[in-house]
């Protein structure tokens, strides 16, 4: 797995300041002054500003409500966590088969974050709502999001038929990308993990993406944990 681009899940850091709830796998780019965010039917551009002049966020929203681009439909301000948050969507010019795309603005006391959203299928508008009202500061889900790239095992009751992970260890990594996690439903039988063809190899995200209750646990310590409720705990 020798992925130049990282993939990203959960609540992540973008700056210091600012974070995003991803749910699901996402991967990461830089081009030039922007951060790229894709999965598959959709890509977020992320463009990020201080608040050098010292405007309030109203003032902010005001000025780049004022130079939309025309055409816009679906214009929307709205308030939340002391972000103010402002979108529209637009249709532009392009090659391929994608919507309308959104336009969204997140402004806070320290700056603001423009986040252009394109995407194929029109279920995914409310993905891209999701994602720019999810904008703010709240911690990230890890302090290091290298585990999310590194690879796994994961069998294919969790990744192809839908079961939860019931059971997981963490040993020594076989490789420099290697998290060192194995994933099981706990409903797997001898014979069902002793087939090769039942367990395959993924990037960490991949796995967080079919079942987002182990990203908690993703930083613990080499070891056995089994499910209990909604919580993992060391066996």
């Amino acid at each position: 797995m020798n992925d130049p681009f990282p993939f990203l899940v959960g609540r992540v850091a973008l700056t210091e300041e600012w974070t995003i709830d991803l749910p699901r796998a996402f991967k990461q780019r830089f081009e030039e002054s922007q951060m790229v965010l894709w999965c598959p039917g959709l890509t977020v551009w992320l463009s990020v500003w201080e608040n050098n002049k010292n405007q309030s966020a109203p003032d902010r929203q005001s000025a780049f409500a004022a130079e939309a681009s025309p055409g816009n439909f679906d214009e929307i301000t709205i308030e939340q966590d002391g972000v103010l948050y402002y979108s529209y969507r637009i249709i532009e010019a392009s090659d391929d088969q994608r919507v309308a795309a959104l336009q969204g603005f997140a402004f806070a006391e320290w700056g603001h974050l423009q986040l252009s959203i394109y995407f194929d299928d029109e279920s995914d508008a409310e993905l891209a709502n999701q994602l720019l009202r999810s904008a703010n500061s709240q911690p990230p889900d890890l302090a290091d999001a290298t585990v999310l790239s590194q690879a796994c095992f994961a069998t294919n009751m969790i990744m192809e038929d839908g079961a939860k992970v019931g059971y997981m260890y963490r040993e020594p990594p076989d490789s420099d990308g290697d998290s060192g996690w194995r994933f099981f439903s706990g409903k797997e039988s001898q014979a069902y993990v002793d087939d090769p063809s039942n367990t395959q190899i993924y990037p960490v995200a991949l796995v967080v993406q079919e079942d987002p209750s182990i990203l908690a646990y993703l930083s613990s310590p080499e070891g056995h944990y089994g499910r209990k409720g909604d919580a993992f705990y060391p066996e």
